[in-house]
């Protein structure tokens, strides 16, 4: 069983899905322990694999980085101090969690135990990336819940829990840390993606309009909640990444209309107006933390050569420059097509 154990955490650690590792999650194991000469694998495949990955999805990317560089692109590894990580109890309980319980059905065990470190973190990341759009990803994000796995898989997660509303996790202990800082930093790449990809459904995706609305309060939630920790932290360079999705989500030329047509969830039909009037307003959560970082934008752009931070906003305005005042203009104009009444059909009414 400590072969599956090995399997599953090289599986995490790698940057494309293994299927070959499907067998070892899809069975129920009996593993309580591992033989020192495991563990000691484990802990060099964990310690290399976390470096790695965090340099692959983002870090190894080559932007301007918060005045450090004088406005030179350059890597997360090059200007910060490399990570010191720790792996604590709470990595080896989900890697043993992942070898016994069988995942894809209704029947498996709970799994409640939560990240004490930012080794830890980095699994819980990683182990929803493993699964993501595939038989496993339900029971994942029913049991796996972290900061860091919230802000890059908050859609999963809020489609499979509770209908209670769902608590949004405070990034304030994940900022709080160089080590915490650098993840996000280095994550950047890969949670642009995700979250550029939360302006679309898949395929097929039809919901009952409560679970999509709780679905898009907390996308909001979510990065409303990593903007008040960025805020706190005071490295709006952090929300880049926000930025990025955006970019990519908002191709110039594009009408708003064709916009909304793309972020809104496919709902069944009835309902109240009330209801379906919430849904839309509320789609693109994306969209509608673009203001606070418009307004940062602007801000930034008044920083005078003699003010201290004058060297963090230019590295800033550099970043953003790509999206710019005309990227939040564009992003603005589909929030406010979002909440206009024009967009239902008569029917609707």
């Amino acid at each position: 069983m400590s072969t599956d154990l090995l399997a599953i955490a090289r599986a995490i650690m790698s940057p494309q899905p293994d299927a070959s590792v499907d067998a070892s999650l899809a069975s129920e194991g009996t593993l309580k322990i591992i033989s020192p000469t495991a563990m000691a694998v484990l802990k060099d495949t964990l310690a290399k694999g976390a470096v790695r990955m965090l340099a692959r999805l983002g870090g190894a990317r080559a932007i301007v980085r918060g005045g450090t560089t004088g406005g030179k692109p350059s890597r997360a590894y090059d200007v910060r101090e490399p990570p010191v990580l720790a792996f604590g109890p709470y990595t080896f309980e989900l890697l043993r969690w992942l070898t016994n319980t069988p995942l894809g059905v209704s029947s498996a065990k709970p799994f409640n135990a939560q990240p004490a470190t930012e080794g830890d973190e980095i699994v819980a990341y990683l182990t929803h990336r493993l699964v993501a759009g595939r038989r496993f990803e339900r029971t994942v994000a029913l049991w796996v819940t972290s900061p860091l796995a919230m802000l890059g898989f908050a859609r999963s997660i809020a489609r499979v829990t509770a209908p209670a509303p769902l608590a949004v996790s405070s990034f304030l202990p994940l900022l709080a840390t160089a080590e915490g800082r650098l993840i996000v930093e280095c994550l950047a790449g890969d949670l642009a993606e995700r979250w550029n990809a939360s302006t679309a459904w898949r395929t097929g995706d039809l919901l009952e309009f409560d679970l999509a609305v709780r679905i898009l309060t907390h996308e909001r939630a979510t990065l409303d909640a990593f903007l008040d920790a960025v805020v706190d932290a005071k490295r709006w360079d952090l929300a880049t990444f926000v930025v990025d999705a955006a970019f990519a989500a908002l191709p110039a030329g594009q009408r708003p209309d064709t916009v909304v047509a793309r972020v809104m969830p496919a709902v069944r039909p009835g309902g109240t107006l009330r209801a379906r009037t919430e849904a839309r307003q509320r789609a693109g959560a994306l969209l509608h933390v673009l203001p606070r970082l418009a307004r940062t934008f602007e801000s930034s752009a008044l920083v005078r050569f003699i003010d201290d931070d004058y060297d963090g906003a230019q590295s800033l305005l550099s970043s953003w420059s790509a999206f710019g005042r005309e990227g939040f203009a564009r992003a603005a104009a589909v929030t406010t097509e979002l909440g206009s009444l024009a967009g239902f059909g008569a029917s609707d009414a």
